[in-house]
């Protein structure tokens, strides 16, 4: 339900935490402790998480949209920020995602065995514990 209500108002740059905490019907330290057990993340970082998946969504739909067009369709006002906010979440610029994951663009190459894992962990959006135990089920099985 929070992801659909965040998705609801993806476009919206003034969609924020107050007005998340009011459409989910729900206290702030309710929804904050809900979400930091479910997720690991505080109300805004979830906000912006869910923004930043669904940038990469678009990227692998809308091949060739810009950068400062993803950023605004996401809610972000400022594409610098964006892609700051997308660097530290993913560990590469939404450039960089686009030449190394979006198949339709002429800079793709094919995926080496540790890009593909990268990928995946950028996809899944897990945090840097479960990438290694994330990594540990791939290597070994």
């Amino acid at each position: 339900r929070a992801i659909e209500c965040v998705n609801k108002h993806l476009s919206d740059p003034d969609f924020d935490q107050p007005q998340f905490i009011d459409e989910m019907g729900t206290s702030k330290s309710t929804l904050y402790k809900k979400l930091k057990s479910l997720t690991g993340l505080n109300t805004s970082a979830f906000i912006r998480n869910i923004r930043l998946k669904a940038a990469c969504q678009i990227m692998e739909e809308k091949h060739s949209i810009r950068i400062s067009e993803l950023a605004y369709a996401v809610g972000f006002n400022d594409p610098k920020y964006f892609s700051a906010c997308f660097k530290k979440e993913f560990g590469m610029l939404p450039s960089e995602y686009i030449e190394r994951f979006v198949p339709d663009n002429t800079n793709y190459h094919e995926k080496t065995h540790a890009e593909h894992h990268a990928f995946i962990i950028c996809r899944l959006g897990l945090r840097k514990p479960a990438r290694l135990r994330l990594c540990e089920r791939i290597y070994h099985g």
